[in-house]
């Protein structure tokens, strides 16, 4: 008979957790309502004025990058934020990365092309062909 007396306190506990649910998200729903404050779903769908929204530039690094750039390109430009820019920096490439951004900037003005012809001081070993990297082989702000 011990179960029996386990199982109906469960139970009660239960039915008392469930009854102070219902009641505390009622008393929600009421004080919302009241302060007419707007649901979750309201405030996702609200619309900000885009002069509001603040610009975002995404900058993609491309050494030799023909096979796959053309399509990273385009997912880029599909991106329906109305402040991005998208500005590839183009690291000594000798294929035909280049072409592709360029023929990708003509058709879309948020895209740009910025062309790298030597390391900056400090960074790798002038001459060296490949992609610019630190010393310690990071470089500073690059998302690797």
């Amino acid at each position: 008979m011990h179960w029996l007396s386990d199982a109906i306190f469960w139970s009660a506990v239960a039915l008392f957790a469930t009854v102070a649910v219902f009641w505390i998200a009622a008393a929600y729903r009421i004080v919302r309502e009241l302060l007419g404050a707007p649901t979750l779903a309201e405030g996702l769908r609200a619309e900000i004025p885009e002069a509001e929204l603040p610009p975002v530039t995404i900058i993609v690094p491309a050494h030799n990058e023909e096979s796959c750039l053309g399509d990273l390109l385009e997912s880029l430009l599909h991106q329906r934020y109305p402040q991005l820019r998208v500005r590839v920096a183009l690291d000594r490439c000798t294929d035909g990365t280049e072409e592709i951004v360029r023929r990708a900037a003509a058709k879309d003005k948020r895209l740009e092309a910025i062309t790298i012809d030597d390391c900056p001081p400090g960074l790798g070993r002038q001459g060296e062909r490949g992609p610019c990297r630190c010393d310690q082989g990071r470089l500073p702000g690059h998302p690797e």
